[in-house]
């Protein structure tokens, strides 16, 4: 990463760009060349740097103090792939979506998806059945308050399982307990806390 101390945003890009460089090679057609950032990167790549006891992005940095504000939750995404990149003209504001979409339709994205998923493309190599983790080892698993996101204890579901025997609802007994009535519909019918009779 590049310190910056008490320098002007105008001062800062100016060392930024006298620390990007422009790379030799085939561009596409009608688009700029990349500047890359030499100095201090993170670890995907993207050049940092240290500014009025903040760390940027350089590419944020340049997109914030030359073309306008970034709204809060947006991301500046790379039209050039290369996360080092500091070019403005390579440089647009987007969503996460977006930028996920983009991944995608440029063949960045690590997992396949859809048809081309494991689970579709080799479904018995996914474990099932007596495959399954939890029916190879089920000493293993964390059931009950033994599992530290439990919502309840043990003595909690003899008791909501007794007061849906009384008549009440799964809704109200969702509200007493804080939490979806799903949930106490699947503890009542023994699809989670199995262990507890």
């Amino acid at each position: 990463m590049s310190a910056v101390r008490s320098r002007s945003a105008s001062e800062v890009i100016a060392h930024i760009e006298k620390n990007s460089v422009v790379p030799h090679g085939p561009w596409m057609k009608g688009q700029s060349p990349c500047r890359i950032w030499t100095l201090g990167c993170d670890s995907a790549g993207y050049g940092m740097i240290f500014f009025d006891n903040k760390t940027y992005k350089v590419h944020r940095f340049i997109y914030l103090n030359k073309v306008s504000e970034i709204p809060h939750g947006m991301l500046i995404l790379h039209s050039c792939d290369t996360p080092s990149c500091n070019e403005i003209s390579h440089l647009r504001l987007g969503t996460h979506s977006d930028n996920a979409h983009d991944k995608v339709m440029r063949g960045r994205c690590k997992s396949p998806t859809g048809n081309a998923h494991g689970s579709k493309t080799c479904p018995g190599r996914l474990p099932s059945g007596d495959n399954h983790f939890s029916r190879k080892f089920p000493e293993k698993l964390r059931r009950g308050t033994a599992n530290n996101k439990a919502k309840f204890t043990d003595s909690d579901v003899l008791n909501i399982r007794g007061l849906h025997q009384r008549g009440e609802t799964v809704t109200f007994l969702g509200a007493r307990f804080g939490v979806h009535r799903e949930t106490i519909r699947r503890l009542i019918n023994k699809k989670t806390w199995m262990h507890i009779s």
